[in-house]
């Protein structure tokens, strides 16, 4: 994706002329088909005058209007050429606009008698600039009789840009005789992602939705323009957007108990980010006047992006057998005790190639991200021994390195015991304190380090000397706790200081009033309740009683195969009993204490990274949750980019 300066997120109103739309009485071009054209061409010794254009392309309207419509290019285009006309959006012509490249709109593109290119033009051309190609084309001497109008061009010399451009238009005090009132809803440097908005648009509004082509620091960029409005307050209705939620002017505590519920919102408000950052927010009234790139929000939600704080997306390959033996009513425990669940996964790490996890791994960010996740954790620990734990954290620092978002990294390599330890489990307990803690540290490869306290897994003996081996080598302690049985991985936690305790389905008084005299943070994982048909931990009660939780998808192969954010949500509200306010703050700011990337991601605050959501046009918030099957993701944005 190329990098921009800066972005704003609103509506910007255009004045434009209604005399740039009209329709040509009389054309130079053919109806014929392309092949038909080379042919003609080859017999009478001919060039080939294609011009590329669309329905929407308002500049190529323009050439009809004027350049096609001058009498001596339209007798030059007949007697001198076979010229034909190609429709990107037909289906032969969208094979063609693939054959010849066609970026943009309009292209003119010349053949010879044999087919081949001889001459490429990608502009609005005015009646005096076609004269002189079509002179120079075909020997003869053309006089232009018609007067000129200034053209659309895609080159931002000409008058056309100067007099449209956003930044220089005043739409308000903009004379309503023979005007039209449009709104341009983005600027974009992709063409086919240029093309999907216009779908879109073409799908929301009744009204015409067009492309004009323009320059950006030497570069074609396609704005996408709606509307063709008599009365700017019909145009104004299109402008903002409809709630910003989850902002902040101050620092963002982590929220605890009725905290928790507080959403703070800002409604028909806009976002200016610069250099991927966000620089400010607000009331549309406040709104900057210009900007590199301008996206709509038009009665969407703009929230923070999810933070996603325990994954295990570094993994060989699916494990859906498993998913029939639990159909079939094996329960965890049980395919675990057959060599099933992480020794799994773990055997097919030992041979697993480390540009094969690094790509699939990638993929699957990829994934997330366009699911509006805007940071994560990943954990090893399907390694198991010395050589795979070290090549899986391998991978995750290079994900770090490569990943357009933030990613912390976790040991995990207390995540089960190997199938030769099972007689011996002191000896594993040794290996990750003695040899695999001081390498990783040595060697930076992790952030945190991570065990699976709970039952048929490490005790809490066994947890207590791992992590604080860990944090004497300046690893900080998460633990995987109480999913299965009161393990006591919660008071371990508690008790080593931990950033966070993760899954928490068994927590009853104890163990809350063990969190609530500390700042571990309580991290709920309802996907892999519900993928593996366990009780829910009981969120409702932690927050009564006055606990902040934050909720992560732990998508992994065996027991939560998404990393689908939208979807943890709306279990968080229909399983936990959350209210959308609560499960959004849990997977968005708290989320961010759990990765201590506050300061970062997690809400929408001046200096943090500019990665939020804009959702497709919603009432409410309540939406979000509420329809848990759809996709309500319009656009994540990443750095202050569209990803």
């Amino acid at each position: 994706m190329k990098d921009i300066r800066n972005l704003l997120i609103v509506l910007l109103v255009f004045v434009f002329s209604n005399n740039v739309i009209g329709k040509n009485t009389d054309t130079p071009f053919e109806s014929i088909s392309l092949t038909t054209a080379k042919e003609i061409a080859l017999t009478q010794n001919k060039y080939i005058f294609i011009d590329f254009y669309a329905d929407w392309c308002v500049p190529c309207k323009w050439m009809d209007e004027t350049t096609y419509s001058d009498q001596r290019i339209l007798k030059a285009l007949k007697n001198d050429f076979v010229s034909v006309k190609i429709n990107i959006d037909d289906f032969d012509g969208y094979s063609l606009k693939e054959e010849y490249q066609v970026k943009v709109l309009p292209t003119v593109i010349v053949l010879d008698n044999n087919g081949k290119v001889i001459r490429r033009f990608e502009e609005s051309m005015s009646p005096s600039k076609m004269v002189d190609v079509l002179t120079q084309l075909s020997g003869n001497e053309y006089k232009i009789i018609n007067n000129e109008n200034t053209a659309p061009s895609s080159n931002p010399n000409t008058e056309y840009n100067r007099k449209n451009d956003n930044r220089n238009v005043n739409s308000e005090a903009a004379v309503k005789t023979n005007k039209s009132y449009r709104v341009q809803v983005g600027v974009f440097t992709d063409y086919a992602n240029t093309e999907k908005i216009v779908d879109e648009f073409n799908n929301k509004f009744d009204e015409p939705t067009v492309i004009l082509n323009d320059y950006l620091n030497n570069s074609v960029v396609y704005k996408v323009i709606v509307g063709d409005y008599e009365d700017i307050a019909e145009a104004q209705k299109l402008r903002d957007i409809n709630k910003l939620i989850g902002v902040t002017n101050e620092s963002y505590p982590f929220k605890r108990g009725k905290s928790l519920s507080v959403l703070e919102e800002i409604e028909n408000a806009y976002i200016f980010a610069v250099d991927g950052k966000i620089e400010s927010f607000g009331k549309m009234e406040d709104c900057p006047k210009e900007a590199d790139i301008v996206i709509s929000a038009e009665g969407s939600i703009v929230l923070p992006a999810w933070v996603d704080s325990h994954t295990h997306i570094v993994f060989p390959t699916s494990r859906e057998m498993e998913f029939v033996d639990k159909i079939n009513g094996l329960t965890y425990e049980e395919i675990a005790k057959r060599g099933g669940g992480i020794l799994n996964t773990a055997k097919k790490m030992e041979s697993a190639n480390e540009e094969d996890l690094y790509q699939s791994a990638m993929e699957r960010i990829d994934e997330m991200i366009k699911f509006g996740t805007g940071a994560i954790e990943i954990k090893s620990g399907y390694g198991l021994s010395f050589d795979a734990e070290i090549k899986m954290l391998r991978v995750i620092k290079k994900l770090k390195e490569n990943a357009p978002i933030p990613i912390k990294a976790t040991f995990l390599g207390a995540h089960a015991f190997p199938a030769k330890y099972k007689n011996n489990r002191e000896e594993y307990v040794n290996e990750i304190v003695d040899k695999m803690i001081p390498y990783i540290a040595e060697n930076k490869l992790a952030d945190y380090v991570d065990v699976f306290c709970d039952k048929g897994f490490f005790t809490p003996e066994e947890t207590n000397r791992i992590i604080k081996a860990g944090v004497d080598h300046n690893l900080k302690p998460k633990i995987h706790a109480n999913e299965l049985d009161y393990s006591g991985g919660i008071q371990v936690g508690v008790e080593n200081k931990a950033i966070s305790v993760d899954h928490l389905e068994y927590t009853g008084e104890e163990e809350i009033n063990a969190l609530l005299d500390s700042n571990t943070i309580p991290t709920l994982l309802p996907g892999t309740a519900f993928f593996l048909n366990l009780r829910f931990p009981p969120a409702r009660k932690m927050i009564d009683s006055g606990l902040g939780i934050a909720l992560a998808s732990d998508y992994n192969p065996g027991s939560s195969p998404s990393g689908n954010m939208n979807f943890v949500v709306s279990l968080a509200c229909i399983k936990l009993k959350m209210l959308p306010e609560e499960a959004i703050n849990a997977a968005t700011i708290n989320a961010s204490y759990a990765l201590e990337l506050q300061d970062k991601v997690g809400s929408i605050s001046r200096g943090k990274l500019a990665n939020f959501i804009i959702t497709k046009p919603l009432k409410n918030i309540n939406q979000i949750p509420y329809f848990f099957g759809s996709d309500l993701i319009d656009k994540t944005i990443i750095n202050g980019e569209v990803y």
